[in-house]
């Protein structure tokens, strides 16, 4: 169980790369695993010499082979997109750009130092799995290196965030390099016994923090405008000081898949923003798969014991009347 009433470790900064935004790569939030062994691809490369693409399609800059895998690619480009359209005007987005992008390569022009407009290829050995492999030269022409601010699990995790968007169900995305040198793996497969799901107090308790962080870099991304930065809850509370997501003091995960989070009592009651658990429950789910999608439910209870519940959905979440596990 996390407890938040105490002020908490700042969470890094979000990083701007010209037309793209991105989280911190540094941040321990949710952070990829770095694979030990290569990945091998045992399908031969498809020829796409006699391609009948569109002469837009994102097919013409990355190769998409396998259940979902060009889906994903057009998800990339929505997620892209929207986040560019979104802060046109501010920071380094400058509105210069020709977008919208309809290929990663329009995007490499519009922002070359960004490591996600370097893609070769994404395929997908079954739908929920994807392995992305990256260009042979790194962005600006540099070499790979694991210790730099943009490496290959940060491009894993933030993949993961973007494509995960739009994807309904569980995700797994693998980047690796063309000799397989760094890989990196972010989400989990979405296997029947899901066996790689948390199960022990100190497993839920480690992936409620990892989904805590989530919510709070997603803040940090929204507020940063307004208020400075937000790394804890604290600063959010001293920002809008009546809005109930600033007394937070529990995230919890039950079970796996299941968030409960706890908020204590403050000046936002009799505010704008009653019922509180209704209005955080959604806002919480939708700030949260913005870099996760293996939350399922997610419950707020108010100190006075009114609750609500909130499922994931593909747009973002949805009301239930699924029973939560409190």
């Amino acid at each position: 169980m996390k407890r938040v009433s105490r002020v908490l470790a700042a969470v890094a900064a979000l990083v701007f790369a010209s037309c793209g935004t991105n989280p911190e790569p540094n941040d321990t939030a949710g952070s990829a695993t770095t694979e030990a062994s290569a990945i091998t691809h045992d399908a031969e490369q498809p020829d796409h010499s006699g391609s009948q693409e569109p002469p837009n399609s994102p097919a013409t800059d990355v190769e998409t082979q396998g259940p979902g895998a060009a889906d994903s690619l057009e998800h990339l480009l929505t997620t892209l997109n929207t986040v560019y359209n979104d802060n046109v005007g501010h920071g380094n987005f400058s509105g210069e750009c020709d977008a919208p992008f309809a290929t990663l390569e329009e995007f490499r022009e519009c922002s070359p130092d960004d490591p996600i407009a370097y893609l070769d290829s994404i395929e997908a050995p079954q739908r929920g799995e994807l392995i992305v492999t990256l260009l042979p030269d790194s962005w600006g022409g540099g070499g790979y290196d694991p210790d730099r601010v943009f490496t290959v699990p940060y491009l894993a995790e933030i993949l993961h965030g973007y494509i995960g968007r739009h994807t309904n169900g569980i995700l797994q995305v693998t980047t690796t390099t063309p000799d397989g040198e760094y890989q990196a793996t972010q989400g989990r497969l979405p296997t029947a016994e899901n066996s790689d799901a948390p199960t022990g107090a100190a497993e839920l308790e480690a992936w409620a923090d990892e989904r805590f962080d989530d919510w709070l870099r997603s803040m940090n991304f929204t507020y940063q405008g307004l208020c400075g930065g937000v790394d804890s809850v604290a600063d959010y509370r001293q920002c809008v000081p009546d809005d109930p997501h600033g007394y937070i003091t529990d995230f919890e995960a039950p079970v796996a898949g299941e968030l409960v989070v706890r908020i204590e009592k403050g000046p936002w009651q009799g505010g704008p923003y009653e019922p509180a658990a209704t209005f955080m429950a959604g806002n919480m789910m939708l700030k949260i798969v913005s870099y996760s999608n293996d939350v399922d439910l997610l419950t707020v209870i108010t100190p006075d014991g009114e609750t609500h519940t909130v499922e994931y959905a593909p747009s973002g979440y949805t009301d239930t009347t699924r029973e939560p596990t409190v």
